[in-house]
């Protein structure tokens, strides 16, 4: 639950951010193949802590588990 409330946290500041920036994103996207990378790598920084959050939470339910 815990995972949940920080994966929501986290997407909804990326998207606060995107709206901030979405002119900028959108000259990225109009340079074709070259921005490609960068959005890549825009999504890779938004995604990755998330799947942290989860993967972090189901280590620890096992390790509780285990000491239960």
């Amino acid at each position: 639950m815990v995972a949940t409330l920080f994966a929501l946290a986290w997407a909804g500041c990326g998207v606060a951010l995107a709206f901030l920036y979405l002119p900028d994103l959108q000259s990225v996207l109009k340079q074709g193949q070259a921005g490609i990378p960068a959005m890549i790598g825009l999504a890779g920084f938004v995604l990755a802590p998330i799947i942290f959050f989860y993967v972090h939470g189901l280590s620890d339910v096992g390790r509780r588990r285990r000491c239960a």
